[in-house]
């Protein structure tokens, strides 16, 4: 958990930057939100991420993976990175009809695709759904 100037904490992720050097990635919004530029300076505190997954489950999503046992044994047989991926995915938006058919979209192509992520595909669903 990244929090930035006191005011605004998210999770984050350390990029590698070579030479044992690390970035943290910040959203046009959130640099909007703080006021932040290029070669602003920035208070940093760092935590350690507690939660399961990293993110937030959408409960559209959980409630999903509690009725439908084959998605979600797909979904847990994933690594945490793709659960992560697909958890921003179904989260990313505001509107609760929204996150329930991405959440529908994203366990109909783990089952379609036997627990694979094809992102192309994946995305395309999305957008046509």
């Amino acid at each position: 958990m990244c929090t930035l100037n006191e005011k605004a904490e998210f999770q984050c992720a350390l990029m590698p930057k070579g030479e044992g050097r690390y970035f943290i990635n910040i959203n046009k919004k959130l640099r909007d939100t703080l006021g932040l530029k290029v070669g602003s300076p920035v208070r940093v505190a760092l935590r350690k991420d507690d939660s399961e997954y990293g993110l937030p489950v959408p409960e559209e999503l959980a409630v999903l993976l509690e009725q439908d046992d084959e998605g979600n044994q797909l979904f847990h047989a994933l690594t945490p990175g793709k659960q992560r991926t697909l958890l921003y995915i179904v989260g990313s938006v505001k509107s609760s009809d929204l996150r329930l058919n991405r959440a529908i979209a994203v366990v109909e192509h783990l089952k379609t695709n036997a627990g694979k992520i094809n992102f192309k595909v994946l995305y395309a669903g999305l957008k046509a759904g």
